[in-house]
C-alpha cells in the first residue's frame, strides 16, 4: 500500500509539473488552438509558428498516459480488475460525469462525479427509474450549460466579481 501512495504522490507531482510547463508562456496560445477543434483556430497557430499537430499529439499522448496511470493505480489498489469494471456502463457512466461536471477542467470531472454521486444515491432511494431523470437533467444541461456545472460556477464567481468592482 505504500508503494501506491508513493505512486499516486508522483504521479500527481508529475502532473502538476507537465501543466505548469504547458501553461507557461506562448503555449498558452498554442492550447487554445488544440482544444478549438475549428480548422481555423490550427491554422493561424500554425501560421504563427506554433506546432498545434505536435502539440494535439502529445495532449492525446499525455491523457492516454495519465489513464494508463489511473487503471494501474486502480489494480495496485483492488490487487485484480473486476470484471464490473471493464462494462459498458462504467464507460457510460464516466462519460455522463464529465458532461455534468464540464469538460476540459479537471475540477469539473469532481463537481460532476460528487453531483452525479449525491444525486443518484439521493434520486434511487425515491423512485425505483432514476436514471430517466439523471437523463432529463442530462439533456438540460448539455442545452443550457454546455460547459457543464463548472461553467456555471465561473459564471457566477465572473458576476459577483463584476458586481463587486462596480461598488
Amino acid at each position: 500500500m505504500a508503494q501506491a501512495r508513493i505512486a499516486v504522490i508522483g504521479a500527481g507531482l508529475i502532473g502538476r509539473t507537465h501543466i505548469g510547463v504547458l501553461r507557461s508562456g506562448h503555449s498558452d496560445y498554442t492550447l487554445a488552438a488544440v482544444a478549438d477543434p475549428s480548422p481555423a483556430a490550427a491554422r493561424e497557430g500554425e501560421a504563427l509558428g506554433y506546432p498545434v499537430a505536435r502539440y494535439k499529439t502529445a495532449a492525446v499522448a499525455l491523457a492516454g498516459a495519465i489513464a494508463g496511470l489511473a487503471g494501474a493505480l486502480h489494480v495496485i489498489f483492488l490487487g485484480f480488475v473486476p470484471p464490473s469494471d471493464i462494462e459498458l456502463e462504467m464507460s457510460q457512466r464516466l462519460l455522463v460525469i464529465a458532461l455534468i461536471g464540464g469538460i476540459g477542467s479537471p475540477a469539473g470531472a469532481l463537481v460532476g462525479s460528487a453531483f452525479y454521486t449525491i444525486v443518484s444515491e439521493t434520486l434511487s432511494e425515491i423512485w425505483p427509474r432514476w436514471l430517466a431523470l439523471i437523463a432529463l437533467l442530462l439533456i438540460g444541461l448539455v442545452l443550457f450549460l454546455p460547459g457543464g456545472l463548472w461553467s456555471a460556477g465561473r459564471r457566477i464567481s465572473a458576476l459577483f466579481e463584476r458586481s463587486t468592482a462596480h461598488d
